[in-house]
């Protein structure tokens, strides 16, 4: 009787044998495995290489117009912000000149008139809104004792900016017998109105054309922004004889 180990058995494999075998059966499989891959693997097609640009083009514009609008956003914000700092440096140089109007109370110290609107549209020239008269500061020569000088005239003149829809606010100062000889100072451009109303006491006027000078005095002025699209803000202050 043969044994299982004998080497014509037939019922077993020796363990070296089955060893053989079983790497032969995986190599098998690996190398299937790695055909079918190669066999069904293939390139993107030009249908969808455009799809795929198109959708990167869809997302970059997105992308690109969120930019633009924060960008825009920013400039807006920034323009507002030099027309504000702008409009209340006015207000304060306006503010001061009547105070020191009103404190130096000479006789038709504050007199203000409407301009003619058609003489601002057409162009003819400036038109007086404000026109104010102050002192300067006391002065003490050498004797000691303290005088004043000659009453300064200052007038707020507004004036068309050509080509354009907006007025220019300027500042003259001069000497009240030297009109010629005026300084004009630019203080504030892309004014669409420039407004003043004085309270004697009872009610309020638009004009003042009176020897004594007004209780209180409101000065209102409208400003446009240089960006595109314009937006119009408006300023106001109230300034009191006390």
């Amino acid at each position: 009787m043969a044994s299982a180990d004998a080497p014509g058995a037939t019922g077993h494999l020796c363990e070296p044998t089955l060893r053989v075998l079983v790497r032969q059966d995986v190599r098998q499989r690996q190398g299937e495995g790695m055909r079918q891959f190669v066999s069904t693997s293939r390139g993107l097609t030009i249908i969808e290489m455009m799809g795929a640009m198109l959708v990167s083009t869809i997302l970059l514009s997105g992308v690109w117009q969120l930019f633009q609008g924060g960008m825009r956003s920013y400039q807006r914000g920034l323009q507002d912000v030099r027309m504000t700092q702008g409009a209340r440096a006015v207000l304060r140089l306006v503010t001061r000149d009547v105070q020191r109007a009103m404190a130096a109370r000479v006789p038709y110290g504050i007199r203000g008139a409407t301009p003619q609107s058609s003489t601002l549209a057409t162009g003819e020239g400036p038109a007086d809104r404000l026109a104010l008269l102050t002192r300067p500061p006391l002065v003490a020569p050498s004797a000691g004792a303290e005088t004043r000088g000659a009453p300064q005239r200052i007038r707020y003149v507004l004036s068309p900016v050509p080509h354009s829809n907006t007025l220019a606010l300027q500042r003259a100062t001069g000497a009240t017998s030297e009109k010629p000889l005026e300084r004009l100072m630019p203080v504030q451009e892309q004014v669409q109105a420039f407004s003043v109303r004085y309270f004697d006491g009872q009610s309020w006027d638009d004009t003042w054309q009176r020897a004594e000078l007004p209780r209180a005095v409101e000065i209102t002025l409208v400003v446009q922004s240089g960006g595109a699209p314009a937006r119009v803000s408006r300023f106001a202050t109230l300034v009191t004889a006390d």
